[in-house]
């Protein structure tokens, strides 16, 4: 039997005995680097202590109360920030049924019932929609002033600076090329050996001076402006001479054969009565885009009654535009149709009358045209007095708690700046208590 050996562990203070081997292991706590016969632990306790020796030796044991304490560390930090709200939710009164405290990021959402106050009574409701508050007392009895010797505000150089687009879609074009005389007798060519039909010599004769006499001028006329002109010696182009005294073989022979030319010719007499109708339209708009600029120039130079004249009469101009834009207009009637067939006279007078043309959007010229005309009232001393004539009245129904008349004379207050800004900030109020009482 092997003999046995008393030893002690350093690490759980644990005595037993154990054969003697290299490693030992403590039954207590399992260590091995800890477990010491305990004969050497006697002499080590009698040796003298040096400074080596009277080090404890190394050992774990140290690790458990560290992590403890990190951990208590770590608890305290986290609840640290949230021990404010769980005291005043303790503070609050215990709920009802039916009530839901909402814990939402770590923070107690307040109770739908209203909380108690100091002396224990319910604390007063919250205000209701509709009810009028300090502040809002203060916006009704607060009074604007405005001195028409004032310099420009940001917000009225800004309206002064801004520049409404306005553009017009109108473009002066043909739907096709003119023909030259070259084309017009190569087609004339090409049709009779398609329809295996020779013209006479005569009559070749009588088509080219027509085209020489009218279509050709009418180019001319068009390149030159004259609408007018060029689609009359257009619509005369059409008056070709009789391919024989039966219309019914002329209209069989000639004009079919010269269909091409009548068909791409009416398209551009369709064209030049567009651009005429059109043409009255863009009259308006080019006056309409020059008062503005003149408008402008007004303004910049601190000419405000002038300024005012000039916006007046654009506005007038402008809706005199729109009342002709919703009307259907035909282009004049043509000054001479005579040798021109009737099938193709039927057809001239369809497209005599073409669809509605689109005018240019004129709302955001017209909203900074107003917005400008404002601006240069709110610099006229008798328009600035009537404005604050109406301000003063409307400040005495405020006052007399007339609420309905002392909105509609607010309402009426457009310039200048700080009396319209103030006017609508009472006006929102009033607006408020009406709908208290309703």
């Amino acid at each position: 039997m092997a003999k046995m050996i008393d030893y002690y562990c350093t690490h759980c203070g644990k005595n037993f005995q154990a054969e003697e081997r290299e490693i030992i292991e403590c039954p207590g706590c399992f260590w091995s680097t800890s477990v010491k016969k305990k004969e050497d632990a006697a002499l080590e306790t009698q040796a003298p202590a040096s400074p080596e020796s009277s080090r404890p030796p190394l050992s774990l044991a140290w690790l458990k109360p560290v992590a403890v304490i990190a951990i208590i560390i770590a608890v305290v930090v986290f609840l640290l920030p949230r021990l404010g709200g769980v005291l005043q939710s303790l503070k609050r009164p215990s709920k009802s049924a039916g009530e839901t405290l909402v814990v939402e990021s770590g923070q107690i959402a307040e109770p739908a019932k209203a909380p108690a106050n100091a002396a224990g009574a319910p604390a007063a409701p919250a205000v209701p929609a509709g009810t009028v508050t300090p502040q809002d007392e203060q916006v009704l009895a607060a009074r604007a002033s405005v001195d028409p010797q004032r310099e420009l505000s940001p917000e009225e150089k800004q309206i002064l600076d801004a520049n409404a687009p306005f553009r017009t879609g109108f473009v002066e074009k043909l739907p096709s090329q003119a023909w030259t005389l070259e084309n017009f007798e190569q087609m004339v060519g090409e049709q009779e050996r398609f329809y295996k039909i020779q013209f006479p010599h005569s009559y070749h004769k009588k088509l080219e001076e027509l085209f020489k006499a009218t279509y050709l001028p009418a180019m001319d006329a068009f390149l030159a402006g004259d609408l007018m002109k060029a689609r009359d010696l257009w619509v005369a182009s059409l008056a070709f001479p009789l391919y024989s005294q039966d219309v019914r073989k002329h209209r069989g022979v000639a004009l079919t054969m010269l269909r091409p030319l009548i068909n791409d010719t009416l398209s551009k007499i369709g064209a030049l009565n567009e651009m005429i109708v059109e043409q009255n339209f863009r009259t308006r708009e080019e006056a309409i885009t020059a008062g503005y600029a003149q408008f402008r120039e007004k303004l910049n130079a601190r000419a405000w009654a002038e300024a005012i004249d000039i916006a007046g009469k654009a506005e007038k101009d402008m809706d005199e535009l729109d009342k002709l834009a919703a009307q259907e207009s035909a282009a004049p009637d043509y000054t001479n149709t005579a040798g021109v067939d009737q099938d193709i006279l039927a057809t001239l007078v369809d497209i005599r009358t073409p669809s509605r043309p689109a005018v240019a959007d004129m709302r955001a010229l017209r909203a900074d045209i107003d917005a400008k005309k404002q601006l240069a009232e709110s610099f006229l001393p008798e328009r600035v007095q009537e404005q604050a004539a109406a301000y003063d009245k409307a400040l005495s129904l405020i006052a007399s708690k007339n609420w309905k008349e002392a909105r509609e004379q607010l309402e009426q207050i457009r310039f200048p700046l700080p009396l319209a800004q103030d006017a609508q900030a009472k006006i929102q109020v009033i607006e408020k208590l009406e709908k208290s009482k309703t």
